[in-house]
Formats: structure tokens, sequence, C-alpha cells
């Protein structure tokens, strides 16, 4: 698992010098179907808005300090705050919605590799409207999670290469089921979703020619 979310890290590196630092942070995609009364729409011919139920895409990151305190990596509790976005890509006449979240979980069930968590989330949401909208929903993620504190450096003297890179913090890779409710822009909207959560550390990486890009991804994968 560490090798493909070094993979995942490194893989830009390979094109030659590139040195870069990437926070910590908890990313999910999701996509699911919503019912609601959308007033931006046109409305039926009773004059009343539409009610329909267009599929919708969510996306959100998150910092979760929890995370990244080896000693609380057995925690039944965990907490984010972080950014929220909910996108309509099909649909050419709803607009998007940008916001805040924040998230308190607890893990129903823990161990040193893998995870359930049930967590309640509140949002605050800003659509085609300058008035400020809210939302709040609950969510079920199970995850694989390994604790890297993986530090190290390679130099390859036949290609003039060298590679420098650590992490530390959760790795994580799971998968979520979320329902939530929202009031933006004076819609009620319910929006059922499933996708997947990526878990990345603190990371530092540094590589000066492709083959020491390689030698990177060794070190930062054992």
């Amino acid at each position: 698992m560490r090798l493909l979310f070094a993979i995942v890290l490194i893989a830009p590196l390979a094109t030659g010098c590139v040195a870069f630092v990437a926070p910590p942070v908890r990313a999910s995609a999701s996509v699911g179907a919503t019912l609601g009364t959308f007033h931006g729409v046109e409305p039926n011919a009773g004059g009343e808005a539409t009610r329909y139920n267009p599929t919708v895409v969510e996306a959100r990151i998150a910092a979760h300090p929890l995370a990244y305190v080896q000693e609380l990596s057995r925690r039944r509790i965990d907490f984010g705050i972080g950014y929220t976005g909910v996108f309509f890509p099909w649909d050419a006449v709803l607009s998007s919605q940008h916001g805040g979240h924040g998230e308190v979980g607890w893990y129903a069930l823990e161990n040193e590799y893998v995870r359930l968590q049930l967590s309640m989330r509140g949002e605050l949401l800003q659509g085609r409207t300058p008035t400020l909208g809210g939302g709040g929903g609950v969510s079920v993620l199970f995850e694989v999670r390994h604790f890297s504190s993986a530090a190290g450096a390679g130099f390859d003297a036949s290609h003039a290469g060298i590679a420098a890179g650590a992490a530390w913090g959760e790795l994580a890779l799971g998968v979520r089921l979320d329902a939530t409710a929202r009031f933006v822009d004076g819609d009620p909207c319910l929006a059922a979703t499933a996708g997947i959560v990526i878990g990345a550390p603190v990371t530092a990486a540094f590589a000066g020619y492709p083959e020491a890009a390689v030698q990177m991804l060794r070190v930062l994968a054992h």
C-alpha cells in the first residue's frame, strides 16, 4: 500500500529536477443522486419550482490533525475541518456550491490496518446568490490505513542523480457512503452519494533525475 501512495506522490518527478512539499490532507470524491425543489430551474405547468433528482458530485479536502500524532494512531475519535464543493456537472442550469465543513467521527471498528468510521458533518455553503446556506449529513467510512514515518536519501553516481524524501502521518485509502441534507439558495435538497477517500501524510521530496526519482520511490515505499 505504501508503494501505491509513493507512486502517486513521486510520479511527477520522473521528468527531471523537482522539489515539493505536500501538506497533510484527507481528500474524497463522491457521486450520487439528489432529490430537491430547485427554484433556479424553469417552473412546472402549475407555476411551482421544479422538483427532480439531478446527479451530484461532491469533493472534499480537509485537515485531520489527529492523523499526524503517532501515539493516537489507535484512537476511537477523529475530527476534521476543510473545504466542500458540490457540483452538478450534467445539469446546465443548477449552480455549483462551495464552502467549508466540519466533521466529527467515531471508529466503530479499529485495528492496526483497517477502520470503520461513523461520522456527522456540518456544512456552510454558498451557491448562485450571496446568501450563505447550510447543510448536515452522516457518513460511513471503511478504510485501510498505515502510519508512515519514512525518511531517506539516495545518490546515483553514474547518472549524477540525487533523491531525498520524507513522509509523516497516516496513509489511508477507503470508501465512503454519505447522506446529506442541504438548504442553499432557498432550495431544500437531499443527496445520497458514494465515493473514495485518500489520506496523505506530510510529504517532502526532491529528485534530480528520473533515475533518482526511482530511488525515492524505494525510500518511501519501505
